[in-house]
């Protein structure tokens, strides 16, 4: 049971099996790696949960599920992190590196918190990330396995796909969602709210789905094999392009209240009952 905090000057603490988090606790390593080989939970009883912090700049490696049979109140980890199953919390989650998932895994929180994940995560296993309307912020994404994000809260996103493509990309709900580079899969995507293009983006994959209105703050290149459709209104002084072939749908006006620069969809055939200003 871990109680206390735990201070080791630059060096590796390895804790081997289960440990319950029994207080509130920080383990600090310096450049030193943190290894817990068995499943982590929160002690307490009720309404009380226990956190657990890394401080830090070395790995964390958790071998085994946290938060499964007992929530932590919080996570927080100061370099970077590998997962080996679900991790779940009361409240926040921050990630302060990269992020490792090495078996399929979900991130989720009891409550409307926020995940935050500061560098770029690598996929060895699916990876979903469940927090109603909390916040989620990532960086990079790689690695050919699936990434679901359930929820309402507003997300924002890097470059995924950017070296090895994802297997698809999912966002549920109405969550809105920010796009800070280009989005490759091999599979699908498919965005339930509200897209904004922050950077230059381009989207490419089998099928694309926006469910939500569309804002091009930067230029958009939907790149898609299959059928890309926008049921929501697409507004913003940048440009839009269709390349990849496929048959492009859309519901609502574009344009409508600001004007594209540019629309180019000459590689597919368009279907649009609405009026288009550029």
């Amino acid at each position: 049971q871990l109680n206390n905090n735990i201070t080791r000057t630059n060096s590796n603490i390895t804790i081997n099996g289960a440990v319950t988090v029994g207080g509130y606790a920080t383990v600090s390593s310096g450049t030193g790696t943190l290894s817990i080989t068995g499943a982590v939970n929160s002690g307490g009883s009720g309404s009380t949960y226990y956190s657990l912090t890394k401080a830090g700049t070395g790995a964390t490696t958790f071998g085994s599920t946290v938060g499964a049979t007992r929530n932590l109140a919080t996570l927080t980890t100061g370099g970077a992190t590998t997962i080996n199953g679900n991790v779940t919390t009361r409240t926040t989650q921050s990630y302060g590196g990269a992020l490792t998932v090495n078996a399929n895994a979900v991130l989720s929180t009891a409550t409307a918190a926020n995940v935050t994940i500061s560098g770029a995560t690598t996929l060895a296993g699916t990876l979903g990330i469940t927090n109603t309307t909390g916040q989620v912020t990532t960086g990079n994404i790689d690695g050919a396995f699936a990434f679901t994000r359930t929820g309402t809260g507003a997300t924002s996103f890097g470059v995924i796909g950017g070296t090895t493509p994802v297997a698809s990309v999912t966002v549920t709900g109405a969550a809105p969602v920010t796009l800070n580079g280009n989005v490759s899969t091999t599979g699908a995507q498919a965005y339930g709210g509200a897209v904004t293009i922050a950077s230059a983006t381009t989207i490419s994959g089998t099928t694309l789905t926006v469910t939500g209105t569309t804002t091009l703050n930067n230029s958009l290149s939907v790149g898609a094999t299959g059928l890309a459709t926008f049921t929501g209104a697409m507004n913003g002084a940048n440009g839009f392009t269709r390349t990849g072939g496929g048959a492009t749908t859309f519901s609502a006006a574009l344009g409508g209240s600001t004007a594209l620069t540019t629309f180019d969809a000459t590689a597919g055939r368009v279907a649009t009952g609405r009026n288009l200003t550029t």
